[in-house]
């Protein structure tokens, strides 16, 4: 009679074969999940600021972009608004988009807690002037990301420059 089967040296073999390639596998796969993260949220803020922008100018007012805290981290959140009653602040019932909080483990912060497009597209910052997020990674392999927005309202997104 023939028995079939695996001995115990040949599943001992084949289970260190499997843990020696997860043991390569697993932190690249954190590397992709991460920086696919970035990646996502970065997108996501720099086509709000284009929202804000292009709702400026479709409307013909002034709108705003500012984080949900009021200050200048706007890992919380951050919403598109219109200050209907021109005072300045936000006020319940202005807001034209709310944007969750950015994903755990990414930080972002701005040189102001809000930011102005007027009719034109431009920002009511004084020219040559620029506003720039920070958007940060705790992950030290991965290059943190620097959006500008410079006077005439162009918005770029670059690796290098965040001060993080």
């Amino acid at each position: 009679m023939k028995q079939t089967g695996v001995t115990l040296v040949e599943l001992m073999l084949v289970i260190t074969i499997i843990a020696i390639v997860l043991a390569f596998g697993v932190p690249s796969m954190n590397y992709i999940v991460d920086s696919g993260r970035l990646t996502a949220n970065t997108n996501e803020f720099s086509g709000a600021l284009n929202m804000a922008r292009l709702e400026a100018v479709k409307r013909g007012r002034t709108i705003r972009i500012s984080s949900v805290s009021g200050t200048t981290d706007w890992a919380n959140g951050f919403r598109i608004w219109i200050d209907s009653d021109s005072d300045d602040t936000y006020d319940a019932g202005e807001e034209i988009r709310v944007f969750e909080a950015i994903d755990t483990g990414l930080t972002l912060t701005g040189t102001a807690s809000s930011l102005s497009f007027r009719a034109s597209g431009f920002t009511n910052m004084a020219t040559g002037n620029t506003f720039t997020f920070d958007m940060c990674t705790q992950n030290a392999s991965l290059t943190d990301r620097e959006i500008e927005v410079n006077a005439a309202g162009r918005i770029t997104v670059g690796d290098t420059g965040a001060d993080c």
